[in-house]
Formats: C-alpha cells, sequence, structure tokens
C-alpha cells in the first residue's frame, strides 16, 4: 500500500523493476496469489541450522514452481511466503528485519521479530528430533515470512489477533 503497488500487480513485472534475473514460470501469477496460496508449490520451508547463515535467495528459490492456474485452487505454499519476502528485500532495499521492525513496533509487539540470532537476555525454547536429539544450535531458522518470526507466546497471540481483525475488517 505504501508503494501503491495493487495486489493483482504481475509478480514478474516487478521482479523485472527490481533488477533480478529470477521468474517464475507464468507471468499470470500476482502478488495476492502469494499471499492466499493458489499458484505456488514449496508446501514446507526448509529449516536450516543455526550454525549456518541461511543460503542465499538464487538457493532459497531453486525449486519454486507454478502448480496451479493462478487463482483457482488453494495449496498451501510456502514458497509463495519466499518469493514475497525476496521481493520486498528488493523494492524497499532493505532487510526484512528493518522493513519489519516499525510495522511490529507499530502494533506494540515488542518481543517479536524476524532477527534470527540469539538476542543476550533473552530465552530460546530447544527443538527436538523424533528420536530425542536435540537441533543442532537449539533451533533451526527459516525465511521471515516462512516460519521465521521468533517471539513471546503473548506476542505472537496478540499478531494473531491483529492479522484477525484486519481478515475481518
Amino acid at each position: 500500500r505504501k508503494n501503491n503497488i495493487p495486489l493483482d500487480t504481475p509478480v514478474n513485472s516487478l521482479l523485472e523493476k527490481a533488477g533480478s534475473d529470477f521468474r517464475i514460470s507464468s507471468d499470470k501469477v500476482q502478488i495476492e496469489h502469494l499471499l492466499n496460496h493458489t499458484a505456488l508449490n514449496g508446501h514446507y520451508v526448509q529449516g536450516h541450522s543455526l550454525t549456518k547463515p541461511l543460503p542465499a535467495w538464487p538457493e532459497l528459490l531453486t525449486d519454486i514452481s507454478v502448480i496451479n492456474e493462478p487463482g483457482k485452487k488453494f495449496s498451501y505454499s510456502g514458497g509463495g511466503f519466499l518469493v514475497l519476502e525476496y521481493l520486498m528485500t528488493l523494492l524497499t532495499k532493505k532487510s526484512i528485519q528493518e522493513v519489519s521492525y516499525h510495522f511490529f513496533a507499530n502494533m506494540d509487539l515488542t518481543n517479536i521479530t524476524f532477527n534470527l540470532k540469539n538476542i543476550p537476555g533473552k530465552n530460546y525454547v530447544c527443538g527436538y528430533f523424533d528420536d530425542q536429539r536435540e537441533v543442532p544450535g537449539t533451533r533451526l531458522q527459516f525465511p521471515a515470512f516462512a516460519a521465521g518470526a521468533l517471539g513471546s507466546s503473548n506476542d505472537m497471540a496478540r499478531f494473531l489477533a491483529h492479522l484477525t481483525k484486519a481478515y475481518h475488517n
């Protein structure tokens, strides 16, 4: 909204405008299709060890493809959120952490972040595999929009309340 980009804008036109070589295999995919899960594959986005940096965008976007006629059939797509995050970083020329900071602050969500690094003085839940081994580095990291948020249970619940209100409005 801030940049006057309608939700029916084709994603490939924005990628081109932003100078990216990456393209989705259909020019019919629009921003709204990334948001409502009606175009791309990538049901589950792979988590990565905290002991290494997240892979670069070309690697994260490698297997993203169109699986349905855009806008016609719901199929949960973490891939759509990957493309959306990539687009936002290109268009704003800022990290998603920088972009989201004020967004969260405006909702008074001070304990929610897309910052993947451990923050001194904050406690983190440790993840475990099915065989009871602790996840190396205590948890996996994900791209921000595809399961990458960290926060207190209170702020997460408040974020969901904001999201529910926005949906109904």
